[in-house]
């Protein structure tokens, strides 16, 4: 048998010489595509899951947050803010009624 000249493309496959090999370059790439979107999916779960906690952590930041002022605002409902001595010592009749302090 002679060399066969000419690229297959342009001679078109005969059924019997059709290659049987998969090219394993094409098929390397293939699979690195694969892996790489892959790749890509975990890190968007992962920035998925940080995103979920970061919301979390928000929204009991700001729950502290509230539970907070409502004390704050209980606090100054029940009479005033409790204030140190020393500063009561040095604050007018004005601004002790108006922290609702009696001496």
């Amino acid at each position: 048998l002679g060399q066969k000249k000419g690229s297959a493309l342009h001679r078109g496959w005969r059924d019997h010489e059709k290659p049987k090999i998969i090219n394993v370059m094409s098929f390397d790439h293939s699979k690195r595509l694969y892996d790489e979107r892959k790749q890509m999916k975990e890190i968007e779960k992962q920035v998925k899951e940080l995103a979920a906690k970061q919301r979390e952590a928000l929204k009991e930041q700001i729950q502290q947050k509230r539970e907070r002022q409502a004390k704050s605002a209980e606090r100054e409902l029940q009479g005033g803010q409790k204030v140190g001595q020393k500063r009561v010592k040095n604050l007018n009749k004005k601004q002790m009624s108006k922290m609702g302090i009696r001496k």
